[in-house]
């Protein structure tokens, strides 16, 4: 929703699934704090089947909804019925980065980037800076779970993967038709070194980190939708 993109907050049970090569729908990341997590639910569990769900889907729209399934921690486990009830969770866009150096001595950056919701931009700002301090040579941008958000936050993302070399070209255009109203300012995004938007962090204008990467290897699925494709899109 418009309200989980601007506070990063929302209706959610606090799991995200995915199918295995098998077609297998299993866990793919808990939230933490979130009912899913509160329930025991762990990365790798089992869906079964959906019993019932208090709306027509089994993602919540509302605080309180209600999703009952069968559920397997894994495949020797026993099923059994679950019941979650959707509460206000607070998601981590970035929850995970780590640098990981190879056996060749390459030092790798790996970042798992889930919303492009507002404040995330200030929380990749300091995820690359420590990347560019730890003098990564290759950057690994998961984006799986990532079903997009404001374009702003992946021109700075876009930018900070790129470098100077690249400043003024287009990351992206908008191009509308004739029942929308051109936002001259916004209609256009060119890579940069400063943020268009500031945020509660970093201002507009304010100086964004610059890995200057002649690649980056970009993890995507079905999920990676729309300010994701910007990214992938906007780089090549």
């Amino acid at each position: 929703t418009a309200d989980t993109l601007s506070t990063g907050v929302g209706a959610s049970y606090g799991v995200y699934w995915a199918k295995d090569a098998n077609g297998v729908t299993r866990v793919s990341q808990i939230v933490p704090n979130s009912p899913a997590s509160a329930a025991g639910m762990t990365r790798g569990g089992i869906l079964v089947s959906v019993i019932s769900s208090s709306n027509n889907s089994w993602y919540p729209n509302n605080i309180g909804e209600v999703v009952t399934f069968n559920y397997k921690a894994n495949t020797a486990a026993t099923a059994s019925n679950l019941t979650l009830t959707s509460a206000k969770v607070s998601e981590d866009p970035v929850p995970t980065q780590k640098v990981l150096t190879t056996g060749t001595g390459r030092r790798v950056g790996y970042v798992l980037f889930n919303a492009f919701t507002r404040g995330a931009q200030d929380k990749l700002i300091a995820t690359m800076t420590s990347m560019a301090a730890s003098g990564i040579q290759d950057l690994v941008l998961d984006l799986r779970y990532n079903g997009g958000g404001f374009l702003y936050v992946a021109h700075a993302l876009g930018s900070m993967v790129t470098g100077p070399t690249n400043d003024g070209k287009v990351f992206e255009r908008l191009q509308y038709n004739k029942s929308r109203t051109v936002d001259s300012e916004r209609s256009t995004y060119n890579i940069s070194g400063t943020t268009l938007v500031g945020e509660t962090t970093f201002a507009k204008g304010a100086a964004m980190p610059r890995l200057s990467l002649p690649r980056v290897y970009i993890l995507s699925s079905g999920n990676s939708c729309s300010a994701s494709e910007s990214v992938i899109k906007g780089l090549r």
